[in-house]
Formats: C-alpha cells, structure tokens, sequence
C-alpha cells in the first residue's frame, strides 16, 4: 500500500511540473530589418579611379554601382595614380540611384610640367609622337597626369626614347643625353619608317633615294627624310619577299623576287614572270646592266638578257653553263659580263664564254657573295658556305692568275662593295661587315661598333662615302666613317 502511494505522489508531481511549462511563453527570433535601397553610380574619365565612401575603400573602381545605402549624408573621394584625389559630397534619400560623374579634366591643380633639358641642347621634342613645337632646354605645362613617351630628335643624334610619369600639380626635370651617330646611324621599326628587322639588299639610285628589300615586309623608299613602303597590296609586286633591286641609267628599279621581276620608275609599274614573258623561272636572284643598256638576269634557271623586246636564255642546253642558279653578275667597264654561279664558280662572257672554277681561283665553286670591279680593274669574288664548304674571296688583276683568300674576311661573304678611295667592303653572313684597305683589315662587328647585327647581307655606298649595310635581325644601318 505503501508503494501505491509514493507512486501516486510521483505521478501527481511530475503532472505539476508539465502544466506549470505549458503556461510559459515561447521565445520567437525578431525579423531583420529589410535593406537600406539606396544605391551610387560613380563613373570617372579616366575611369579605373578607386572609389572611398566616408574614408572607407568600397574594394570597387569606377565605373561601378555601390549598392545598399542608407539614407544620409556621404562623402565621396576618388583616388587615382598620378591625379590628386577628389572629393565630393552628396546626399543619399531612401530607394534611390544616385549619380555621379568626375572628369578630372574640370578640376583645377590636376594637370603637371614637364621641365627638358638635354644634350646637345635644342632637340625637338615629341610627347607621345605629336610634336610640340618646342626645342630644349624648356618647360612644357599644363600635362596630363599620367605614363608619356618622349622623344628627342637631333641631326646627327640617334632619336632618345624615354617614358616619363606626370603627377597633379608637380614638375619633373628629365635631363637626357643623346647618343652620337655621326658615325653609325641605325634605322629599325622602333625609330623610323622602316616596317621590317630582316632586310636582304639595299640599293641606291641615281637620285640618292635608297632603295630596300625586305623579307617579308616588301620594297622601301628612303630619301633621307621620307619612308614609303611598297607591297604586293598597293603595287604590281609579286612578292614581299625582295631579292634583289637593281638601277638601270634611266633611274627604272628592277625588283628580284622569288615570284618575279617587277619594274618601277617612280609612276609606273610592270611584271614579268615566265607566264607573260620570256623569264625562264620565276626565282629571280640579281640583274646587272650593260653598256647597252640590256639587261642580265640571274634566275633558277640560267641566265637571261632582255634588249627591251627580247628574251635570250642561256643555259646548259646553250652554253657552257651547267649551273642553273645564277646568283650575281657585275659588268666591267669594257662591258664584259662577270657572273657567279652555285657550285659552277665564276664565269665571265664577252661573247664567249670563260669559265673559272675552283681549280683556277683556288675558291670553292660557290660564288654566290658577290662580285665587284675595283678602281684598277681588278676582280674580286666572294663565295659562301655551301655543303659545309667555307667560302672567302679570291681577285685577280689579270684574269688569269688569282689569289684565293679562304675564310678571309670570312667563310660566308655575302656581297662586295668598292668605295670612291677604292676600299674593297665586304657583306659577312656571321661575323659582320669588313673594310679592306690594300694593306689589311678592319672588322666591324656588334662587340666593337654600333653595328646592330653580325649576320650582314649587302653593302651599298652612296655619293658621300657613307655604307649602307642591310642585316638579318638588326634592320639597315648607315656607317659614316672611313
């Protein structure tokens, strides 16, 4: 009985305590608040300003939209490299967009100077390619805060490049010394009009108007002042890839390509290819001119004269020529035809045919580095590497007994110039350009001059004595010096 009761009392207790919590409230997490509507626009020219609300980085740049703004009073900065910051401020009302627009342009203290000077004194100066009409030492004003490129130009100085950064309301004082080039000029893409860094031959005309061929980029004029490019789109030219270019007396260029021969004489052009003339190949590699006024044309497949109206081809099938590249030819002044021929040697031909192969100049039977006719009347033959067979040059100063010179200046010459004090210079593939002066050497190369690169292709010498040298990587590059 004693147990019935302690389990009632139990019961009866723990039926308390459940009615007891059954009249206690239950607690409900508030809801939160909705967000504030309020929303900014900032743009900002420049833009790419970073955008501050009250001091604070918002992580956004303009143009941009700061979202969820209450409703109040705000102050805006924008910071930016180079400009001083500006500030505004403006009010925010409930649910509303709310724009902003900074020109940096309208504020005062925005812009900087710029105070030039430099050696030698009175360089035209260009900010950002435009001229300014100004001359240094001087205080250009009122700059666009911000990275500028200026140049300096000054006859007989190499163009200096230099950027500057312009700050808001401060001056900067570039002072800049110019390079010498009265000796070496070198002309690429980066400092003048010249579109390509690989350039196969350069020639002169009877204006003093050079005249070059790139490998990619097509013909250029240069008239010491002026670049005017001429490519397979504004012309009848076959190819961009020049050969060669040859001067005839009447001033007429005649192009060389690998797809043709193009002419030019200033207004008019014409193209010859084996389809509409009497071409034997397309692969044009050199072309001379005789006393005559012919023309000889060294191809892929032999040798060709054209009188104007005529095509006459020589070969294996009509002469002795068993070599169908034909890769330079010069004429003497008795009008004697000097042609160099891969793996065949030299030949000349006065009417009949003379042939000097490796055996007689002592040269490997590769002269394809071009010949030249000095002040005396002497040969001089170049020949390059081929089949791993070293070239150099050999001259004769009466076409029977030479004198062979291997691997001198080099074991790949390329061309051969003579200058009005009868220098002999020699176009190197590998190891720059080579003065020889009767008695011995001067080499030039990237190590000891101004050169811009060792691998050499041509050399022409204008009215003045200056070489102007066209090179593989480095552009063309005019040399002053003796």
């Amino acid at each position: 009985m004693k147990n019935v009761r302690k389990i009632f009392l139990l019961l009866s207790f723990l039926l308390l305590l459940y009615s007891n919590g059954c009249d206690k409230e239950i607690s409900v997490t508030p809801l939160e608040p909705p967000l504030p509507k309020g929303k900014l626009f900032v743009s900002s020219f420049p833009d790419q300003a970073l955008i501050f609300l009250n001091g604070k980085f918002t992580g956004n740049l303009t143009p941009d939209t700061i979202l969820f703004l209450e409703k109040g009073s705000y102050r805006l900065t924008l910071k930016k490299k180079y400009f001083k910051d500006i500030a505004v401020n403006f009010n925010i009302t409930a649910d509303s967009l709310y724009n902003i627009f900074i020109d940096y342009r309208n504020y005062s203290g925005i812009l900087g100077n710029l105070n030039i000077d430099s050696a030698p004194r009175g360089a035209e100066i260009f900010i950002d390619d435009s001229a300014t009409g100004k001359i240094t030492p001087t205080t250009l004003s009122n700059l666009f805060p911000g990275n500028h490129l200026i140049k300096l130009k000054y006859e007989g100085y190499w163009d200096s490049n230099v950027d500057i950064e312009i700050e808001s309301g401060k001056t900067i004082y570039p002072y800049i010394t110019m390079i010498d080039s009265l000796v070496w000029v070198n002309f690429n893409p980066n400092n003048s009009g010249l579109p390509d860094l690989y350039v196969n031959h350069v020639e002169i005309d009877n204006s003093g108007f050079k005249w070059i061929g790139t490998l990619s980029k097509g013909l250029v004029c240069f008239d010491d002042k002026n670049w005017t490019i001429y490519n397979s789109d504004n012309s009848l030219l076959p190819s961009n890839n020049i050969k060669f270019i040859g001067v005839d007396s009447q001033n007429k260029k005649w192009i060389c390509t690998q797809l043709g021969l193009a002419t030019f004489d200033g207004t008019s052009w014409e193209m010859f290819d084996s389809q509409n003339s009497g071409l034997p190949n397309d692969w044009v590699n050199c072309i001379a001119f005789d006393l005559n006024g012919d023309k000889w044309i060294g191809t892929s497949s032999g040798l060709a004269k054209f009188d104007g109206t005529t095509w006459t081809v020589y070969d294996d099938t009509n002469s002795p020529l068993t070599s169908d590249m034909i890769e330079s030819i010069t004429v003497d002044s008795e009008g004697n035809k000097w042609i160099g021929a891969t793996y065949q040697g030299l030949v000349k031909y006065d009417g009949s045919w003379l042939i000097y192969n490796s055996s007689i100049t002592g040269l490997p039977n590769n002269v394809a580095g071009g010949i030249a006719v000095d002040k005396n009347g002497r040969i001089w033959l170049g020949a390059s590497t081929r089949a791993q067979i070293p070239g150099g040059t050999a001259f004769s100063d009466d076409q029977i007994n030479w004198t062979n010179w291997t691997a001198i200046p080099s074991t790949d010459v390329r061309a051969i110039a003579v200058d009005m004090n009868n220098n002999k210079w020699f176009a190197n593939g590998a190891s720059g350009i080579s003065k020889f002066n009767g008695a011995g050497w001067i080499h030039y190369t990237k190590s000891n001059s101004k050169i811009p690169s060792d691998r050499i292709n041509s050399v022409a010498i204008d009215n003045s004595g200056y070489k102007w040298i066209s090179t593989w990587e480095g552009g063309v590059s005019k040399y002053k010096g003796n």
